[in-house]
């Protein structure tokens, strides 16, 4: 049997984020005996190189650049559709709501099957709002949707999609790439300039208003005078920055707060921290707190999206309530007054990724969905030959 050809279309952002870290695992995995795949990777000239863009390069993954514009762009159209052409590719798909703007059009055009995966929507900005409705109605013309969680799913199905055109493949981490860091604890804490008597709690993800970033400095205010030795680092980059440098200071926890735009070695960073938070107020499937699970970190995490499908409360970590610093600030004292209970439930945490959110099965459920889209496709065009000769 001949080997799908697969072209994965996805935002190429000159930093990582939780989609780019999904669509690189999944490239990384898909079997090379049943698959080849290509990415297609939509950038401005302004945002520089691509993270995701190199690493799958560097993993044996052939990268297009197709440049992109704010709005629908002919251009950018155009360029994709020659990529189609030229790699004679089977089935395409997409990541994310601005990729389905280029490139679902383009695949229809080339009549060929879609999946498009879709990881939730933030409400974060009115810009937003539009583009996520955009998503909304574009993903109704794809003959699969994939998301990464149940509650994703049950959110798409209450929206009036069907439940047989969306299907669930879980976020994944590759667990044995967190399992062994590239350098260790103390190495780590020595670069940052952390004491390794320090408490180290961290946060990774976008800095945009709906990761929550906010709560947990506001958080801090309570935490600090009670726990003057906890140090919090921020690793992310986005529009919020300067709003939560601002915010630390009028809370007087400057001193005890560090944001890094981005830390090369992530597993290195996650198994310096004794504490990983995640203040979300909306989610899927975060992959960070996948990614802190795989490493051995204890986790505490907002109950909103699909986090409830990893983070049992007093199980597999701590749930605390969306947008809530004092519930946030109480459970990270009962953390760190609780190692012992912490790294039990950090254990079981890593045996429920390993178990059921490891890269080998997400790859191997997304193949399946790619079978099936290619036998709908193939159904939907021998009805419609079916019409035309009756007719």
């Amino acid at each position: 049997m001949a080997k799908l050809r697969v072209l994965h279309v996805q935002r190429g952002l000159p930093f990582h984020e939780g989609s780019s870290t999904y669509v690189l695992t999944l490239l990384k995995h898909l079997p090379r005996d049943r698959f080849d795949v290509l990415l297609a990777l939509l950038t401005k000239p302004q945002w520089g190189p691509a993270p995701l863009g190199a690493e799958a390069e560097a993993a044996g993954i052939k990268v297009h650049t197709i440049e992109a514009r704010e709005r629908f762009s002919m251009q950018s159209l155009t360029q994709l559709l020659g990529v189609l052409r030229k790699e004679r590719v089977d089935l395409v798909h997409i990541h994310g709501y601005k990729s389905l703007a280029t490139a679902l059009p383009a695949a229809k055009f080339q009549r060929l099957p879609i999946v498009a995966s879709t990881h939730g929507w933030t409400k974060a900005s009115a810009k937003a709002i539009a583009y996520e409705s955009l998503e909304r109605g574009l993903l109704r013309h794809c003959q699969l949707i994939t998301v990464g969680s149940e509650a994703l799913r049950a959110d798409l199905i209450a929206r009036g999609f069907g439940e047989g055109d969306v299907r669930v493949v879980y976020n994944a981490v590759d667990v044995e790439a967190f399992s062994a860091p590239g350098s260790d604890r103390a190495a780590v804490r020595k670069e940052l300039k952390i004491d390794e008597s320090a408490r180290l709690v961290g946060a990774v993800g976008r800095l945009s208003r709906e990761k929550g970033h906010r709560h947990l400095i506001a958080a801090m205010a309570d935490l600090i005078p009670l726990r003057p030795d906890v140090k919090v680092v921020i690793v992310g980059e986005g529009t919020e920055r300067k709003a939560l440098e601002n915010l630390a200071w009028q809370y007087g926890v400057t001193r005890n707060l560090l944001m890094l735009e981005t830390w090369e070695d992530m597993a290195a960073l996650y198994h310096s921290l004794d504490l990983l938070v995640l203040p979300s107020l909306a989610e899927s499937l975060p992959m960070v707190i996948l990614e802190a699970a795989a490493s051995g970190v204890p986790v505490i995490a907002t109950d909103v999206g699909g986090v409830g499908e990893v983070i049992a409360d007093g199980q597999t970590g701590l749930l605390v309530g969306p947008g809530d610093p004092g519930d946030l600030a109480q459970k990270i004292l009962w953390a760190l007054d609780h190692r012992d209970e912490m790294l039990a439930y950090a254990h079981e945490a890593k045996a429920v990724v390993r178990e059921k959110f490891n890269a080998e099965s997400m790859a191997r459920a997304m193949g399946a969905v790619y079978d099936e889209a290619v036998a709908i496709a193939a159904s939907n065009a021998a009805s419609s030959a079916a019409k035309a000769d009756r007719g």
